[in-house]
């Protein structure tokens, strides 16, 4: 599959309601038992990356994520560039580094996974995001 078959297949499942899940971590060990969890919420198309600009080129057709699990500190978040990008597609935002980070607390639109995380906390994350998109929170 070519680049662009797999974008044209991300805003295809975009557009059928499908949540889109990003998973941005350098530890491929990490983010494959990142993707693990998240393919066990249900039905989902996920992104996963490496690097920020991965991530940019990934997403630019796609028009909408669900959530995405990003390996970046809150102070790095802005600077980085992810946290507008991953906004104009309405995302919640989970930062899955930073302890001091998490004391801050969390927002609609950002949350904390902390390491070392299991799939129980993955799970409570994806619910996070679904309580803060319907404004539960």
């Amino acid at each position: 599959m070519t680049k662009l078959e797999r974008n044209a297949t991300i805003t295809e499942v975009a557009y059928n309601g499908v949540r889109v899940f990003v998973v941005f971590d350098t530890n491929l060990i990490i983010a494959a038992d990142l993707c693990d969890a998240l393919e066990l919420t249900g039905p989902c198309r996920i992104v996963r990356v490496a690097t920020v600009g991965d991530l940019t080129a990934a997403l630019v057709d796609v028009p909408e994520v669900f959530a995405a699990f990003i390996e970046v500190g809150l102070d790095d978040l802005a600077p980085s560039g992810l946290d507008v990008l991953l906004r104009d597609r309405n995302a919640h935002i989970v930062l899955t580094i930073g302890e001091t980070d998490a004391a801050r607390g969390t927002t609609d639109d950002v949350s904390f996974l902390m390491r070392p995380f299991s799939e129980q906390m993955i799970h409570q994350s994806v619910a996070i995001a679904e309580m803060g998109k319907r404004g539960d929170t």
